[in-house]
């Protein structure tokens, strides 16, 4: 129905606001960014959503034993800008900005966060779109749809049944 579809979009553009100004790192005004920007031991008051969302990364990143971690940030940024140059970063940048990387540097106090280290800046890329297709659905949910595929850059949950009645396909190519 209209009334339906205007939710539809509202709650989609609630979401994406939400996840833009929160959580996206391209974002120079989210909050995420402005983590990102802190000085060594620099305190910042932190939102509930952005603390539990940390939180929960914390138990991705022990139960992978470090293997995952959201602080490869500035490494990356050095790779990129070195291969965009058609170079290999300088070793001793590579060592001193590895300083930053462990998730063992960030520190959720209360209500505020800081890092150990100015080096360390935090990417939540490998988390971000599954949480986001999941707050989505869950959002759908709450308007009373029954019925939805919800598709964000190759992540992708499905509920109920295709318009045509049938299930839902979901092809990899």
């Amino acid at each position: 129905s209209e009334k339906n579809l205007e939710g539809l979009k509202k709650r989609l553009s609630e979401t994406f606001d939400e996840i833009d100004s929160l959580y996206n790192k391209w974002n120079k005004d989210s909050e995420l960014s402005k983590i990102n920007d802190l000085q060594k031991n620099e305190r910042q008051p932190i939102s509930k959503k952005l603390a539990s969302f940390l939180k929960a990364t914390s138990l991705f990143v022990e139960l992978t034993e470090n293997r995952f971690d959201p602080t490869i940030e500035s490494i990356q940024d050095i790779w990129k800008e070195s291969l965009n140059n058609h170079q290999l970063p300088d070793r001793d940048t590579l060592t001193l900005f590895s300083r930053g990387l462990g998730w063992d540097k960030i520190h959720l106090d209360g209500d505020f966060i800081y890092k150990e280290s100015s080096f360390t800046k935090i990417d939540l890329g490998g988390i971000a779109k599954g949480f986001t297709v999941d707050l989505l659905v869950d959002r759908f949910q709450e308007l009373g749809l029954n019925n939805f595929y919800v598709e964000w850059g190759g992540e992708i949950k499905v509920k109920g049944l295709h318009p045509s009645g049938r299930p839902w396909r979901v092809f990899i190519a």
